[in-house]
């Protein structure tokens, strides 16, 4: 998976009213790392990650209206066969946020 599309709320243009983005990967049998330029994240909670519905962490905050990066390890066994899905959920719909730059890359 990589994508330099922007996704979020009030972000370049963009307009997720649910608070919520999701995107996808098959699944391999090696550890990934997930980076991304996350933007506007105000709190070390704002932004939860989930990988499958399962908690995986959440993004950096960032200056105000400023962007960061965040990274993550997806490990094996945490993968499912075929079809794998990110999710990114704002605690609040109505916050300003937004991700772009997604990277998947097999850890060696």
């Amino acid at each position: 998976m990589a994508g330099s599309s922007h996704s979020g709320s009030n972000f370049n243009g963009t307009n997720d009213a649910d608070g919520r983005v999701t995107a996808s990967f098959l699944g391999t049998n090696q550890d990934l790392r997930l980076r991304l330029t996350d933007f506007d994240i105000d709190t070390t909670t704002e932004v939860r990650v989930l990988l499958n519905g399962a908690h995986l962490g959440y993004l950096t905050p960032t200056a105000n209206n400023g962007t960061g990066t965040s990274q993550f390890v997806i490990p094996a066994e945490q993968q499912l066969e075929g079809s794998n899905f990110l999710s990114f959920v704002n605690i609040n719909a109505a916050n300003f946020w937004g991700i772009t730059n997604l990277r998947i890359e097999t850890i060696v």
